[in-house]
């Protein structure tokens, strides 16, 4: 890791073919269940996949909700608001199903219980896989002639709400909710290349207004590389032919999702 400057030629903007994957991606289901009574106690879930879930949850209820289960869930470390979904229930009588879907979506998750702090008649937690994650691929095409790269990122905002009983003589904020501004990026026009064209690239999706995935790959200085991904719509495709200059075209994406960050 170098604490100095780095030059950022070298970045690489890459597009969805946006057609079948090769491998269609498939969000991990498990489902609670018990044998034995149950009468009293409290459960947890663990995890050993993917390594960014820091398990094991707090303790849950032996006659969890749903909710209390998604909630136990949503404050473990790795697992975000919106990542799981979980519904059935309530404990012990009927099952309850976990989905693992956006953040883990398509991702291959391994969970286990543990149901040590169960109380009853010989009571067991038992943890299914019901349906297995499935990593779907992408086939993604390097941008060509990139000349700026996008780097769109989550704009915070904050809300006004000072009122007569706001202390001192300053404006009183709240947070309020984050916007993806849109970002432009210029490329070397290819009229008739397929990143950049009316069949198949640029012009095509701005025309049509399908919603890809892009990737951003950072400069090869950049140790570990990092990869922005993120899903955008192409706002505007402007190009411009200059009588004594090369052929240039701006290019408006709008994210529709806050890109993640990984490492290459």
């Amino acid at each position: 890791m170098s604490d100095k400057a780095i030059l950022g030629k070298g970045a690489v903007l890459k597009l969805s073919d946006g057609g079948p994957t090769t491998t269609a991606p498939v969000n991990a289901r498990y489902t609670l269940s018990t044998t034995g009574t149950v009468s009293s106690g409290s459960f947890q879930l663990n995890f050993s996949a993917p390594s960014s879930i820091v398990g094991p949850t707090a303790a849950i209820p032996w006659n969890a909700t749903p909710a209390q289960v998604e909630q136990a869930l949503i404050n473990t470390p790795g697992i975000q608001q919106g990542d799981v979904y979980v519904a059935g229930g309530p404990f012990p009588g009927t099952p309850i199903t976990i989905d693992f879907q956006r953040n883990l979506g398509a991702t291959v998750v391994t969970m286990t219980g543990i149901g040590t702090g169960l109380a009853g008649s010989t009571p067991a937690l038992v943890v299914t896989q019901t349906i297995a994650g499935v990593v779907g691929t992408e086939v993604f095409a390097t941008i060509a002639e990139l000349r700026a790269v996008p780097m769109p990122q989550r704009q915070g905002a904050r809300l006004e709400v000072t009122t007569h009983d706001s202390p001192g003589y300053l404006r009183e904020y709240v947070s309020g909710l984050d916007d993806i501004p849109a970002a432009a990026f210029q490329i070397n026009w290819l009229p008739n290349h397929p990143t950049h064209d009316e069949n198949t690239g640029l012009l095509y999706l701005q025309r049509t207004k399908f919603i890809r995935r892009f990737k951003l790959y950072l400069p090869p200085g950049v140790q570990p590389q990092k990869v922005f991904t993120f899903p955008a719509q192409v706002l505007q495709f402007n190009p411009t032919v200059p009588i004594d200059n090369v052929m240039q075209a701006e290019v408006q994406l709008q994210p529709t999702a806050a890109p993640s960050i990984g490492s290459v």
